[in-house]
């Protein structure tokens, strides 16, 4: 209600800082004072200067509509139906709705379990008094009935009792863990979209509930323990089938249809059954009302009991599972439509997906409705059913599309089997669509609309074969309902030449299931410009004509004018191969490619040839050499021979489809080789035509195609030999000064600087005149000028990877070096793989400091630790220390998530001790997630980080977490009670600990007195009210004292802040970083990364969230940056 105080008024917005409550009174004081016009017509500034008058005269139209909707209400009997009915037996009337029959054909049903299985034990949890007390009525009554009894079970389900719309209470057992644990036979239950084919021209229904149907059907005594519940501490179970259980539907459904098996309408009846709800549709009233008779006449001598209330007898329009039924036609009943538009926006996932099940039942109205809830269902794409969903324009508009699209749903035909069907189909941007129809009075009358997203291989298929799935999609939708008879299918595209392609990118089996659906007897294939199942027709007179076959051809070419035959008068013809072997020297796997161009008609240069990486396949070699040649041909004419299947296939076949599909599998996986084709399609626009044409390898043709082909092969083999791989010391020719050539030893020399050689003589070197060579006098070793000293350190690390001392030992037996030390030392540093692999301690840190705290409560440290029992529900204890007083706080708590963290800090933390300054926390995401850091910046507080796997960083909280348990675990052995009950025991003792750098415990520190204890009590005396207000004051003097004492001793316990050392590693320096969780084949380190922030004791990478503590990491060299291919001598 309004305050007197304020005024009415719409608020528009709130500013930080206020609330809508202040709102009121401000337009109260702002329209009783006196306002002055000013130079902006509509704006008056008041007599006080903030204040503001803004008159604005807005217009929006507005266009009255009006809608007549039908009342769908079920109608009661009238005198004369009543009259009618009275020769039906009474007994088979329901009074109320626990009146339960018993079917007089059913056997009693017996559970079988899966072996190993002993029945579901899940403990009742609490309920509310007003939920206990609303199905108190339900129990009473289904004991009443021998529905339920009370039992001992060794078997237990939770029941939860659900609230109605009108404030009664419906029970609900919760059966899932028993579902899990039966054999459950195959479910066989009508599909409701499809049972309602055989009544195309009946004009009159009736429809029949069954009431409480599968109370109907007895359970077997030794299957009955199996259903028990607790209620009010009492057990119950079934001796009747409940509902929930998986197989009570089905076996209901059979037993009825069972017992109307030998039901025969006389009038020409049709009965439908699904579950407990029948419909008897007949061709006029006569034998609707005789039928009618006779079938509740049936169901008496059964045991069914049938709801009056419920009964729809002879009437022309019906309302059958959410369906209106009327004379050969059907629509969606506005219950129904008021149920979902009444629906408000979801907030979890859970609540989106009861949504879209709800607009899911109703799709075959909807023509888009797969394109339409595509957004919908994005947000619940691999999220929990509890995840908040965070709403996007386009979901918003998709929402409120599919509630609008419902509210003006078409009424559907039934399908008339004396006419032909009509089938239209069409794919839009993944989206299949299709509608059935019949022909009526010259227009197509709608049957049921289909729609689907096309899986993820169908939707990177070419656009005709798109609209070859969307044809198979539809016809197999509509097979249920035209059951083989004659239909015609309208499509876009020439599916009959698309089935016959000998070269396609479909496999074998899709192209078979295809071919299965579209060939099927009866299916009569029209093409068309275009179809639009939205309007119900084909559009000859849109869309563009087009042939299939080439249209799928050169949407499979990676380039449009891509040939696969060669060019006239180009520029240059190249052959392209690669290579990939294994090497018997090492085992390792050795590659390359060669790109070679055709100078005359035999006459061939090899123009850029390169090794690869060790372990290159054949097929990455290839698609590297033909994108090298595409490279060096931009701007050109340009015929490419290549002799590799794999390669030709991807430019001419799957390239331009594993581009559509996002070069993504089936499964959604990336494909193999993805750089490398990535980089091929890239490279492909690069020259001005282009041919690529596959050629036959390895003939020994003397045709210059052949030719080309075997010289490409060779040079890219050669090209894979040059691959400078790191052989043992006894595999390395270079080790052994014999096996060197003499003339290229001395031109090495001699190419050395002279200060190399001032260098050589100043230790002890000369020229050996008649050999030419430098040695060390005193041993005669061989000098090793600088320019192979790279190549005999490769040489002695070998494939092994040897140490620097093995390396050096090597070395030293053929060669002089100086400062070979140095040499080897940054051969290993550079080696990548050995700084990955080798053991080695991080770079060493001198102990961090944080500052001292100010005051007690200003900084917090928190962290959660995981007790592993379970105990009352809870597994985690979350634990928060400060660091000024080490008084802690712990709350134990059933999950470690963000959620409960900021309960503990709103609700414990912030209203008892207030809010502190700084917050510290590890890398968790339940301390990094988006809330805490809301909660952080709405409280100013400034959240801190350590460093990952580096405990010592919160050493406090870890100290903390270390001492509670070992507390908790001797208070729980000594007492018996489980860690949540001994907590509190276990936080009063470390309260009350001493501290041995202040010698004051937690409490003092807070609370400035001794914690009372039973050998710790204030002398109790007895003191006069006059005395009371001197003693108090007193009190809180020394109190103020103390307080003060026990901060100051606090301080200068901590000490004197401790200035930041020098950095140890500075911005842009690389360094590795250690790996915690790897197996024992994969690097000890990974990296390298480089350094963008540093502190004396930590990192920050450019690659890497968190910050790295310097304990984690080695030190780096920087990384080269990538060789470029080798060129000729000539090229540019």
């Amino acid at each position: 209600m309004m305050s007197d105080t304020a005024a009415p008024h719409v608020t528009l917005g709130v500013n930080p800082g206020f609330e809508a409550k202040d709102i009121g009174p401000m337009v109260k004081r702002m329209m009783q004072q006196q306002y002055l016009p000013t130079n902006i017509p509509g704006l008056l500034n008041g007599i006080c200067p903030t204040d503001w008058f803004l008159s604005l005269d807005l217009k929006t139209p507005v266009r009255m509509e009006k809608h007549t909707l039908e009342v769908e209400a079920m109608m009661t009997l009238t005198e004369e139906q009543e009259e009618y009915l009275q020769d039906v037996p009474k007994e088979l009337w329901a009074e109320g709705g626990h009146d339960i029959g018993l079917m007089r054909s059913a056997g009693q049903v017996k559970i079988q379990l899966k072996p190993g299985m002993m029945g579901p034990r899940v403990r009742q949890y609490p309920l509310n008094k007003d939920a206990e007390e609303g199905i108190n009525t339900t129990i009473q009554e289904l004991l009443k009935a021998g529905v339920i009894y009370p039992t001992t079970s060794p078997c237990n389900t939770p029941i939860l009792p659900v609230k109605k719309a009108g404030g009664k209470w419906r029970m609900v057992q919760d059966l899932r863990p028993l579902n899990s644990q039966v054999i459950a036979d195959y479910p066989i239950v009508p599909d409701p979209s499809t049972i309602l084919t055989n009544i195309p021209s009946d004009t009159t229904h009736t429809v029949i509930n069954l009431c409480s149907a599968f109370f109907s059907i007895p359970v077997h005594p030794d299957s009955q323990y199996l259903f028990a519940f607790t209620y009010r501490g009492q057990q119950y179970t079934y001796q009747r089938l409940p509902q929930g259980y998986v197989e009570s539907p089905s076996l209901f459904n059979q037993m009825v249809r069972n017992d109307l098996a030998d039901f025969a309408p006389k009038g020409g009846s049709t009965l439908i059954q699904y579950v407990d709800d029948l419909l008897l549709c007949s061709p006029n009233m006569t034998a609707c009302k005789e039928d009618s008779k006779k079938l509740l006449q049936e169901l008496t001598l059964k045991g069914h009991k049938v709801s009056k209330s419920k009964l729809q007898f002879c009437q022309e329009q019906v309302q059958y599972l959410g369906h209106t039924l009327k004379e050969g036609s059907k629509s969606i009943s506005a219950e129904r439509i008021e149920a979902i538009t009444k629906v408000p926006r979801p907030r979890t996932v859970k609540e989106m997906q009861r949504f879209l099940g709800m607009t899911g039942y109703c799709r075959q109205w909807i023509c888009d409705y797969a394109e339409m809830a595509r957004p919908l269902r994005d947000l619940c794409l691999n999220k929990a059913g509890r995840h908040q969903i965070e709403w996007l324009s386009g979901t918003e508009s998709a929402f409120t599309g599919l509630k609008q699209a419902l509210q003006t749903a078409p009424t559907l035909g039934l399908p008339d089997y004396n006419k032909q069907f009509h089938l239209f189909c069409a794919e839009k941007g993944g989206f299949a669509t299709a509608v059935l129809t019949q022909k009526e009075q010259e227009r197509n009358k709608p049957i049921a609309y289909y729609s689907t997203r096309l899986d993820t291989v169908a939707r990177g298929l070419h656009t005709c074969e798109k609209g070859l799935a969307a044809a198979a999609f539809a016809v197999e939708k509509a097979t249920p309902i035209t059951a083989g008879h004659e239909v015609t299918l309208y499509v876009s595209h020439a599916v009959e030449a698309l089935l016959s392609r000998g070269k396609s990118s479909l496999t074998y089996r899709r192209v078979s299931g295809y071919e299965i659906l579209l060939t099927q007897p009866g299916l009569t294939i029209i093409r068309c410009k275009a179809v639009n199942p939205a309007e119900l027709m084909m559009t000859p007179e849109e869309g563009q004509p087009h042939e299939c076959e080439r249209v799928v051809e050169s949407e499979a070419r990676a380039r449009e004018d891509l040939q696969q035959e060669p060019l006239m008068a180009p520029d240059h013809v190249l052959f392209v191969d690669g290579s990939s072997s294994i090497d018997p020297q090492t085992g390792k796997r050795r590659a390359g490619y060669a790109v070679i161009r055709q100078e005359g008609p035999w006459t061939y240069q090899t123009i850029e040839e390169s090794a690869l990486n060790p372990g290159t396949s054949a097929q990455q070699a290839e698609l590297i050499a033909l994108a090298r040649a595409c490279r060096r041909s931009a701007g050109l004419k340009v015929n490419i021979y290549c002799d590799s299947a794999y390669a030709c296939g991807v430019v001419h076949s799957f390239g331009g489809i594993w581009a559509r599909r996002g070069f993504l599998t089936a499964g959604g996986n990336p494909i193999k080789h993805i750089v490398e084709i990535k980089e091929l399609l890239e490279a492909m626009k690069q020259p001005k035509k282009i041919a690529i044409i596959k050629c036959a390898a390895h003939t020994g043709g003397t045709d210059p195609v052949s030719a080309g082909n075997d010289y490409a092969d060779k040079a890219a083999k050669l090209a894979a030999e040059e691959l400078e791989y790191w052989p043992t010391a006894d595999q390395q020719v270079l080790l052994n000064v014999e096996e060197v050539a003499l003339q290229d030893l001395i031109e090495a020399q001699e190419a050395s600087t002279e200060s190399e050689k001032v260098d050589w003589e100043n230790r002890g070197c000369g020229l050996d005149k008649s050999t030419g060579i430098w040695r060390q006098l005193c041993t005669g070793k061989v000098i090793a000028p600088n320019a192979i000293i790279e190549v005999i350190c490769r040489a002695a690390h070998g494939v092994g990877h040897s140490a620097r001392g093995e390396m050096m030992r090597e070395i030293q037996k053929h060669w002089f070096i100086p400062k070979l030390t140095e040499y080897v030392t940054s051969m290993i540093l550079r080696c990548k793989i050995c700084q990955e692999v080798n053991k080695k301690k991080g770079i060493p840190t001198t102990p961090g400091s944080m500052p001292p705290p100010v005051g007690p409560f200003t900084h917090l440290v928190m962290d959660y630790v995981d007790m592993i029992d379970r105990a009352e529900g809870k597994r985690y204890c979350l634990v928060i220390i400060d660091r000024f007083s080490r008084w802690v706080e712990a709350f134990p708590t059933a999950h470690a998530d963000s959620k409960t963290v900021a309960k503990a800090l709103a609700r414990e933390i912030f209203p008892r001790f207030g809010v502190c300054q700084t917050l510290s926390c590890d890398n968790g995401s339940h301390f990094t997630s988006d809330m805490i850091a809301d909660v952080c910046k709405m409280t100013g507080i400034q959240q801190k980080f350590s460093c990952v796997y580096h405990p010592q960083a919160a050493g406090i909280v870890e100290r903390c977490n270390g001492t509670l348990k070992t507390k908790l675990q001797k208070i729980c052995r000594q007492t018996g009670m489980n860690w949540v009950q001994g907590l509190p025991l276990a936080l009063m003792a470390m309260r009350n600990s001493r501290n041995r750098f202040t010698h004051l415990t937690p409490h003092e520190m807070v609370t400035g007195r001794v914690m009372p204890m039973p050998t710790v009590r204030p002398e109790s005396r007895e003191i006069g009210l006059e005395a009371l207000e001197e003693e108090l004051h007193k009190y809180l003097k020394g109190l103020t004292q103390a307080v003060r004492s026990v901060y100051s001793q606090a301080k200068e316990a901590q000490g004197p802040a401790v200035e930041d050392p020098e950095l140890l590693v500075n911005p842009g320096e690389w360094v590795y970083v250690k790996k915690f969780k790897r197996k024992w084949k994969q690097p000890r380190q990974t990296g390298p990364y480089q350094v963008i922030l540093a502190t004396p004791t930590a990192v920050k990478l450019k690659e890497i969230g968190p910050w790295v503590h310097l304990n984690h990491c080695r030190r780096a060299q920087e990384p080269e940056a990538k060789k470029e291919p080798k060129k000729k001598e000539g090229e540019e």
